[in-house]
């Protein structure tokens, strides 16, 4: 069963749209070799059958005096182990990419920034990361910034700015300079925003539904609504206290099946894609240790009845027609 179940990865290009790899810092060797007490690694990732992950740099809004240096260090670490890792994985800038490294067997490797805070404002700083080989672009995370506001911050706060003038700006740059971007973390006004002005569709990389358990982090069927009619996806993550009703830390991966069939439900089956935020979470599904269980979710995908195309769509091939279209 592992067998066919890793062959549907390869042939469904699964790719996870978040993982917080890159977050503690880790030296390049590390991630080379294997992490204890993580969720992610490359050996991590190989015997779990991926064909591609964005790892994704962050850093606490909290010391913003430094946050881009702290920023820039995550960016060598990252430059390092592809360097390393060169043999088993190859940066990804394009769609093209993608495909060269499927065909050679090559693990591609995705680059992301959760929340814009670090550039305080400066667009210029956005092309600057992206030539230095971000793809996706969150923008933001918990906290606001110059250019957007967030789903906590709205939420605490009783308003919700959405995007500002800036923003937007950023909206049409990240657009036209190709790049993804992601909706996850945004308040609703931010994310109905960048639906309205955005040429390209929009990536919510992880996130629970508000289906499973309302709350502010979580998104609702009007914005599974949206993101069907600009052909974006949503990602449902791995994290047990959006996901059970209660908030208790504890669900299995029927509970994370659940939520894909009602993505399907309400929005059909090219919105759905795989987000874990592994290493972003220190609870996960019973039977769920790390990047290397991946496949438990694909069997219970087609156990609960989603046919091999179907699962093929959620695995990856939603997320390559984004990101043909984006960066080809």
């Amino acid at each position: 069963m592992k067998e066919k179940i890793l062959m549907l990865h390869r042939e469904g290009f699964l790719c996870d749209l978040h993982c917080d790899t890159l977050m503690s810092f880790p030296s390049p060797e590390e991630i080379l070799k294997g992490r204890a007490n993580f969720q992610t690694d490359l050996p991590r990732f190989i015997e779990g059958g991926y064909e591609g992950v964005v790892l994704s740099m962050y850093v606490s809004p909290k010391g913003d005096s430094d946050a881009e240096e702290r920023l820039r260090r995550m960016l060598e670490i990252f430059t390092a182990f592809t360097e390393l890792a060169r043999d088993y994985a190859r940066l990804a800038l394009s769609y093209r990419d993608f495909i060269e490294n499927h065909k050679n067997h090559k693990l591609s490797l995705l680059l992301g920034i959760e929340g814009l805070h670090p550039f305080k404002g400066r667009l210029e700083k956005i092309e600057e990361y992206h030539k230095r080989g971000v793809r996706v672009f969150t923008l933001t995370w918990n906290n606001p910034n110059e250019f957007a506001d967030s789903a906590e911050n709205a939420f605490k706060n009783g308003k919700d700015f959405g995007l500002t003038p800036l923003g937007k700006e950023c909206v049409k740059l990240i657009n036209d300079m190709g790049g993804i971007i992601d909706l996850a973390h945004s308040s609703r006004r931010t994310f109905f925003d960048t639906i309205e002005i955005s040429k390209k569709p929009p990536i919510v990389s992880h996130a629970g539904l508000s289906s499973a358990r309302e709350l502010y982090r979580n998104i609702d069927d009007k914005e599974l609504l949206a993101l069907k009619d600009k052909r974006g996806i949503a990602a449902v993550f791995f994290i047990p206290e959006y996901l059970n009703p209660s908030g208790e830390p504890k669900i299995t991966l029927d509970d994370i099946v659940k939520c894909y069939k009602h993505i399907v439900d309400v929005a059909g089956i090219d919105c759905a894609a795989v987000g874990t935020d592994f290493d972003g979470t220190n609870n996960l599904p019973e039977g769920i240790r790390g990047a290397q269980d991946i496949w438990k979710l694909t069997k219970s995908l087609l156990e609960s009845g989603f046919d091999e195309l179907s699962v093929k769509k959620i695995l990856g091939l939603n997320f390559l027609r984004i990101f043909k279209e984006a960066c080809p």
